[in-house]
């Protein structure tokens, strides 16, 4: 048997026909993509699989998706993940543990947001990660109130105090779009 569920994962609501038996963490991978969220011992031993749902941890390989329907559940993103993942951490783990308590500290909103590093090797900067944090949401901030625009005598570059160039060149090297802010969405600082 079947059931339609609406899910708020990450401030995003995801439809889905599911069987009642599927867990929480089933559905999240499998049906909606978001693979933020790991598969662990599916036992409920190694937390693995922990997600917020209402603000609480929950083990998602132990609830059904079912009685999910009306919550909001939070995850780690997938692209949260694949930036973890996709870094040479050099047999230090308290690299990562400092890197993932500085970048709770530094989220603004409930979805985890890191920033590491262009340069994918060595030990990291952890002034430099929180200064390249810190610049992205500032130009972010600046573009949601000028509603997108760059240049002229309103735009983000002149209230920051940089040239347009400059502003374009910084925007592309952090991965800002100034269209996203013209479209009124509000894109989360990653």
């Amino acid at each position: 048997m079947k059931v339609r569920v609406a899910l708020t994962v990450n401030d995003e609501v995801h439809e889905a026909l599911v069987p009642v038996h599927k867990t929480l963490l089933e559905v999240l991978r499998e049906d909606l993509g978001l693979t933020g969220t790991k598969h662990g011992c599916e036992l409920g031993e190694c937390g693995t699989c922990t997600v917020l749902v209402d603000g609480r941890p929950v083990l998602s390989c132990l609830v059904l998706t079912a009685d999910m329907a009306g919550k909001r559940i939070e995850t780690v993103p997938a692209t949260t993940m694949r930036k973890l993942m996709s870094w040479h951490w050099p047999g230090n783990v308290r690299e990562l543990e400092n890197l993932i308590e500085r970048s709770v500290i530094l989220t603004t909103n409930s979805v985890l947001a890191v920033s590491l590093p262009e340069k994918m090797s060595g030990a990291i900067d952890a002034a430099a990660v929180a200064g390249q944090y810190q610049e992205r949401a500032q130009i972010v901030s600046v573009l949601k109130e000028t509603k997108g625009r760059v240049s002229g005598p309103n735009g983000a570059a002149m209230r920051l105090g940089v040239k347009r160039s400059t502003l374009l060149y910084r925007m592309e090297r952090l991965g800002i779009n100034a269209r996203d802010m013209k479209a009124g969405s509000h894109p989360k600082i990653d």
